[in-house]
């Protein structure tokens, strides 16, 4: 990544959607991430992209983690996907309960619906987040003219942050989506922070993963229940333009790892380690 402007005011690594994952132990992410000098002051725990991963991770590796994070002076953002009605008690009792952990290192809660950014502000006065499923950017590294343009997020539009305030919103978390990102001064003070170096694309109700061991007349039923396939396996898929695409879940992404942020004011970058802990 290249900054121009700003730096980022802070650094996360993101776990979610990998961290039950074989090869993803706390013991790597501790040797590869904190062994050599603290440069992360976050963590983002849940799932960006299925509200089956985020209710069938057990408690107990959710709690592993809030007590790695509080071992290392740790900040942690609950993220918490778009829910299907059948899963709407399970999603809210769970988020509650990681909010609630004596741990006590949730400051923030991260949303990707509208829906449950209304359920979430009555539940608790923890700051929340617009996430990255929220901001409809157009985004495509196959179309290079389109790509190789500079962009700012439609986030940054008056519409956006008259409307933020509205849904309790602090905080709103963008992809690295073109060759350069563009973060102007906002209107309203806001916690922007930016995703790399993978930029999610699209995600789909229908899960590849959890249908590989079904009969062919079971395959492919929306919003399956599954056994968290995903955890063993990603798929790549190559493509004319140089970039390939990652399927991770029900998440289609690809790596952007030369975007340029420049910014106006201080971010916060939100890095994903697929390549470091063996996901891609």
């Amino acid at each position: 990544m290249e900054w121009i402007h700003c730096a980022p005011s802070e650094s996360a690594l993101n776990i979610c959607d990998i961290f039950s994952r074989p090869e993803v132990t706390l013991k790597t992410i501790e040797t590869r991430f904190f062994d050599a000098g603290k440069k992360y002051n976050r963590l983002y725990l849940g799932s960006y992209y299925c509200d089956h991963y985020f209710t069938q991770t057990r408690i107990e590796e959710y709690m592993d983690i809030l007590r790695f994070s509080r071992d290392h002076d740790l900040r942690t953002t609950v993220v918490i996907p778009p829910v299907f009605q059948a899963n709407y008690d399970a999603v809210c009792s769970l988020a509650m309960e990681l909010l609630n952990t004596k741990e006590g290192t949730v400051d923030e809660v991260t949303v990707n619906d509208w829906g449950m950014a209304s359920v979430i502000s009555e539940l608790t006065s923890v700051k929340l987040n617009a996430g990255r499923l929220l901001q409809k950017d157009n985004r495509d590294p196959r179309y290079a003219d389109f790509f190789d343009a500079a962009y700012v997020s439609r986030s940054f539009s008056n519409f956006y942050t008259d409307f933020f305030p509205d849904q309790d919103i602090t905080g709103v978390e963008i992809d690295c989506t073109h060759k350069e990102i563009v973060i102007p001064k906002t209107s309203r003070p806001m916690q922007v922070s930016v995703h790399g170096p993978f930029c999610y694309i699209s995600i789909g109700s229908i899960c590849e993963f959890a249908s590989m061991h079904k009969m062919v007349g079971r395959k492919f039923r929306y919003a399956d229940v599954c056994s968290r396939e995903c955890d063993r396996a990603s798929i790549i898929c190559r493509t004319q333009c140089g970039r390939d695409l990652l399927r991770l879940g029900r998440s289609v992404q690809f790596e952007n790892s030369d975007c340029c942020i420049s910014s106006a004011i201080p971010f916060r970058y939100i890095y994903s380690p697929y390549r470091e802990l063996g996901v891609k």
